[in-house]
C-alpha cells in the first residue's frame, strides 16, 4: 500500500492567503504607478510583514525612497511610471545622457 502524498507548492509560489492580502496591499497603496503594484512587487511586501498595516508601512516607505532616488542622471533612474525602460531607450540613442554606471556596463556586458 503505497499512501499518495500532496506534492508541496515551490517556496516562491504564492500562497492564497499571500495573493489575497495582494489584492488588499494593492487596494491600500492606489495610487500608485502600475509597475509598483504588479504582484510580484507586493508580493516581496506580504512576505517582509505580517499584518497589512505593517505591509503598506513598508511599501510606503520604499516608494519614498525610489522617489528621492529618481534623478535623470542619478544612480538610480527609474522613470515616473516607475519603468526603467523609457530611460535606457533614451540612453541607446544618447550614450552620453546615460549615467556612468549605465555606460560602465557597455564595456563589461
Amino acid at each position: 500500500q503505497s499512501a499518495t502524498r500532496p506534492q508541496a507548492k515551490p517556496a516562491d509560489e504564492p500562497t492564497a492567503d499571500e495573493l489575497e492580502a495582494v489584492a488588499r496591499l494593492r487596494a491600500a497603496a492606489a495610487p500608485a504607478p502600475e509597475r509598483w503594484l504588479e504582484a510580484g512587487e507586493l508580493l516581496r511586501f506580504v512576505r517582509a510583514r505580517k499584518t497589512d498595516a505593517d505591509r503598506l508601512g513598508l511599501f510606503r516607505e520604499a516608494m519614498a525612497w525610489r522617489a528621492a532616488k529618481r534623478a535623470p542622471r542619478g544612480a538610480y533612474a527609474e522613470s515616473p511610471d516607475a519603468s526603467f525602460g523609457g530611460a535606457e531607450a533614451q540612453w541607446i540613442e544618447n550614450p552620453e545622457q546615460a549615467p556612468d554606471w549605465w555606460r560602465w556596463l557597455g564595456t563589461v556586458l
